[in-house]
């Protein structure tokens, strides 16, 4: 009977230590699945969306593999990808970019947009104020005057005419510059007054005849006096054969081009 016992429990031992290697072993067969688990989870796409303007190129890139990645664009007319993850913005419009690795799908949403400004030249007098808008977008947009002194321009595209001169206002949205020229004049001067009240002298002082005759003189050699020349840029009027007028020359009447801001030339005048 003992041998029997023994026999029964020399077997029940080989038993056991037959099926110990097996089990310590399936600890081992999950540890790896968990380690390719994480190595899945590791790869990642560098964007997951992205907003361009027409023209503009971004790079997208995969991280956490060497294994080969394919690109695809679900609308090649809107955004299209080279083989390398190179997007292009074509047109306005949406498009998804995806990144194949080893089976599995990585996705970039690319969100097309075309901007304007509302005004690329504008004209005010000192003290006047404009809004400028960028339309197309919902991006940020930064404002930024060339000459602070002729013309500020508030967060919100605010223009304000400071002084005469001219200054460049400059919408930067998505690293792209959108430029509005604006040109200040001085606020209405009392010239045309002053001209009124001798005209009106002249006729007073004059019978009707030749009063008629000395304003049609006046205003005869008026028109000849008043006509100065100013160039494609700088803020001074000229006469005719100033050296100043060798590259462009543009006839102005002579008091439009002090209501504008322009000051008279020191060499000329």
């Amino acid at each position: 009977m003992n041998a029997v016992k023994r026999c029964i429990g020399f077997i029940l031992l080989s038993l056991f230590l037959a099926l110990t290697p097996c089990s310590a072993s399936l600890p081992g067969v999950s540890a790896n699945t968990n380690v390719q688990a994480a190595s899945a989870a590791a790869v990642k796409l560098s964007e997951t969306s992205v907003t361009l303007i027409k023209g503009q190129t971004t790079r997208l890139t995969i991280s956490g593999t060497d294994s080969t990645v394919t690109w695809k664009s679900s609308k090649k007319s809107v955004a299209k990808v080279n083989a390398k993850g190179k997007v292009t913005a074509l047109k306005k419009g949406a498009a998804t970019i995806t990144a194949i690795v080893d089976g599995a799908k990585y996705t970039c949403k690319v969100k097309v947009v075309t901007p304007s400004i509302s005004a690329k030249t504008v004209s005010l007098a000192v003290g006047k104020t404009k809004k400028l808008k960028i339309s197309g977008t919902t991006e940020t947009v930064t404002w930024k005057s060339s000459n602070k002194k002729v013309a500020t321009v508030s967060k919100t595209g605010k223009i304000t005419a400071k002084k005469a001169g001219t200054a460049t206002i400059t919408a930067t949205v998505l690293g792209k510059k959108y430029k509005c020229v604006v040109t200040v004049s001085k606020a209405a001067s009392s010239s045309s007054g002053t001209t009124s009240s001798s005209a009106s002298n002249g006729s007073s002082t004059s019978g009707s005849s030749s009063g008629s005759s000395a304003s049609s003189g006046s205003s005869s050699s008026t028109t000849t006096s008043s006509v100065v020349y100013i160039t494609k840029t700088g803020s001074k009027y000229h006469r005719a054969g100033c050296r100043y007028l060798s590259s462009s020359m543009i006839e102005i009447d002579l008091s439009t081009a002090i209501a504008k801001g322009y000051e008279a030339c020191s060499v000329c005048n």
